[in-house]
Protein backbone atom coordinates (compact mmCIF):
# COMPACT_ATOMS: atom_id res chain seq x y z
CA UNK A 1 0.00 0.00 0.00
CA UNK A 2 2.27 2.91 -1.37
CA UNK A 3 -0.04 5.70 -0.34
CA UNK A 4 0.85 8.74 0.98
CA UNK A 5 -0.28 9.40 4.20
CA UNK A 6 0.01 13.15 5.78
CA UNK A 7 0.20 12.57 9.47
CA UNK A 8 0.85 16.09 10.47
CA UNK A 9 -2.70 16.85 11.84
CA UNK A 10 -2.90 13.66 13.84
CA UNK A 11 -2.56 13.25 17.81
CA UNK A 12 -0.96 10.33 18.91
CA UNK A 13 -2.14 9.68 22.65
CA UNK A 14 -0.12 7.12 24.61
CA UNK A 15 -0.07 5.91 28.78
CA UNK A 16 1.69 4.24 30.21
CA UNK A 17 2.53 3.35 34.09
CA UNK A 18 6.40 4.00 34.01
CA UNK A 19 8.38 6.02 31.68
CA UNK A 20 11.56 3.54 31.98
CA UNK A 21 10.17 1.54 29.51
CA UNK A 22 9.89 3.96 26.78
CA UNK A 23 12.60 4.12 24.35
CA UNK A 24 14.49 7.24 24.62
CA UNK A 25 13.97 8.75 21.14
CA UNK A 26 10.33 8.40 21.37
CA UNK A 27 10.13 9.53 24.48
CA UNK A 28 12.08 12.75 22.92
CA UNK A 29 9.36 13.21 20.65
CA UNK A 30 6.41 12.66 23.10
CA UNK A 31 5.13 15.94 25.17
CA UNK A 32 4.80 14.17 28.67
CA UNK A 33 1.85 15.11 31.23
CA UNK A 34 1.37 13.12 34.18
CA UNK A 35 -1.95 12.84 35.67
CA UNK A 36 -1.85 12.18 39.53
CA UNK A 37 -4.36 9.09 40.88
CA UNK A 38 -6.13 9.32 43.82
CA UNK A 39 -5.14 10.36 47.07
CA UNK A 40 -6.19 8.11 50.38
CA UNK A 41 -9.95 10.24 50.98
CA UNK A 42 -10.90 9.44 47.44
CA UNK A 43 -10.09 6.29 47.42
CA UNK A 44 -12.14 5.14 50.65
CA UNK A 45 -15.04 7.28 49.11
CA UNK A 46 -15.04 5.00 45.99
CA UNK A 47 -14.24 1.93 47.79
CA UNK A 48 -17.59 2.96 50.22
CA UNK A 49 -19.66 3.90 47.42
CA UNK A 50 -18.99 1.33 44.36
CA UNK A 51 -16.09 -1.31 45.26
CA UNK A 52 -17.65 -2.33 48.91
CA UNK A 53 -21.57 -2.74 46.98
CA UNK A 54 -20.26 -4.64 43.80
CA UNK A 55 -18.25 -7.09 45.54
CA UNK A 56 -20.57 -7.53 48.13
CA UNK A 57 -22.93 -8.33 45.39
CA UNK A 58 -20.49 -10.15 43.57
CA UNK A 59 -19.40 -12.94 46.05
CA UNK A 60 -22.99 -13.71 47.03
CA UNK A 61 -23.62 -11.80 50.03
CA UNK A 62 -25.91 -9.23 48.80
CA UNK A 63 -28.00 -9.57 51.37
CA UNK A 64 -25.92 -10.98 54.32
CA UNK A 65 -25.11 -8.81 57.64
CA UNK A 66 -21.13 -8.52 56.80
CA UNK A 67 -19.82 -5.07 57.09
CA UNK A 68 -16.43 -4.19 55.64
CA UNK A 69 -15.18 -1.28 57.99
CA UNK A 70 -13.83 2.04 56.92
CA UNK A 71 -10.86 1.30 58.99
CA UNK A 72 -10.13 -1.69 57.43
CA UNK A 73 -10.39 -0.08 54.04
CA UNK A 74 -8.21 2.41 55.20
CA UNK A 75 -5.48 -0.45 56.19
CA UNK A 76 -5.65 -2.35 52.84
CA UNK A 77 -5.23 1.41 51.18
CA UNK A 78 -2.21 2.37 53.03
CA UNK A 79 -0.54 -1.14 53.29
CA UNK A 80 -1.77 -3.18 50.01
CA UNK A 81 -3.15 -0.53 47.65
CA UNK A 82 -0.35 2.21 46.67
CA UNK A 83 -0.80 2.47 43.36
CA UNK A 84 -2.32 6.10 41.93
CA UNK A 85 -5.40 4.06 40.91
CA UNK A 86 -8.45 1.92 42.49
CA UNK A 87 -7.71 -1.33 40.17
CA UNK A 88 -5.83 -3.26 43.16
CA UNK A 89 -8.08 -2.06 46.08
CA UNK A 90 -11.13 -3.46 44.34
CA UNK A 91 -8.96 -6.63 43.98
CA UNK A 92 -8.55 -6.76 47.56
CA UNK A 93 -11.94 -5.85 48.28
CA UNK A 94 -13.51 -8.62 46.69
CA UNK A 95 -10.67 -11.26 48.26
CA UNK A 96 -11.72 -9.83 51.35
CA UNK A 97 -15.44 -10.51 50.57
CA UNK A 98 -14.89 -14.16 49.06
CA UNK A 99 -13.15 -15.00 51.69
CA UNK A 100 -16.45 -13.91 54.13
CA UNK A 101 -18.26 -15.82 51.64
CA UNK A 102 -16.52 -18.98 52.04
CA UNK A 103 -16.61 -18.81 55.39
CA UNK A 104 -20.07 -18.30 55.54
CA UNK A 105 -20.43 -20.91 53.09
CA UNK A 106 -18.07 -24.15 55.22
CA UNK A 107 -20.27 -22.86 58.60
CA UNK A 108 -23.42 -23.33 56.86
CA UNK A 109 -22.88 -26.24 55.19
CA UNK A 110 -21.56 -28.06 58.36
CA UNK A 111 -23.67 -27.15 60.81
CA UNK A 112 -27.08 -28.38 58.47
CA UNK A 113 -24.97 -32.02 58.60
CA UNK A 114 -26.44 -34.41 61.06
CA UNK A 115 -24.03 -35.10 64.07
CA UNK A 116 -23.52 -38.64 62.79
CA UNK A 117 -22.38 -37.60 59.62
CA UNK A 118 -19.34 -36.01 61.38
CA UNK A 119 -18.22 -38.21 63.60
CA UNK A 120 -14.60 -39.18 63.29
CA UNK A 121 -13.60 -36.59 61.17
CA UNK A 122 -12.20 -33.17 61.48
CA UNK A 123 -14.18 -29.90 60.36
CA UNK A 124 -12.70 -26.94 58.25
Amino acid sequence: MDVPVDLSRVLFVCTANNLDTIPAPLLNHMEVLEVSGYVSEEKSAIAERYLGPQAKEGSGLGSADVVLEKDAVEVLIKYYCRESGVRNLKKHIEKVRTFFADQRFVTTVFSDLPQSCLEGRAIP
